[in-house]
């Protein structure tokens, strides 16, 4: 079973798409909810949460459980080329359900994945 994937609402949607291809379904998160709330959401469905929102790298508030994780998009701008070459470089190095319980960081070069 693949992971299902929360789109903050500043991901674009097209997305989608991608992590279509990789067999994984994407939900768009609720307009103007708390990033407390979004992050409920992701831990009550066991989800991974796709973001440009900074403050998910704190794991001291965001610890993601073994059923839910956390991507941090560091890509600015956020074209979507760019984002889909970051997603289609960290699929070929990890399956996204090895990204369940942790905190990903991805660049446009890197990822660096949590070990917490």
């Amino acid at each position: 079973m693949h992971p299902t994937f929360l789109l903050d609402e500043n991901v674009d949607v097209q997305t989608k798409l991608i992590l279509k291809k990789y067999n994984c379904v994407a939900l768009i998160c609720p307009k103007s909810i708390s990033d407390h709330e979004a992050f409920e959401i992701v831990k009550k469905k066991h989800l991974i949460l796709l973001t440009f929102d900074r403050d998910f790298e704190n794991s001291a508030i965001y610890k993601p459980d073994g059923k839910c994780g956390i991507i941090v998009l560091h890509i600015h701008p956020p074209h979507i080329a760019q984002i889909t070459a970051a997603l289609e470089r960290l699929f070929s190095h990890q399956k996204p359900k090895e990204l369940l319980g942790k905190i990903t960081l991805l660049t446009k070069d890197a990822a660096e994945v949590s070990s917490e």
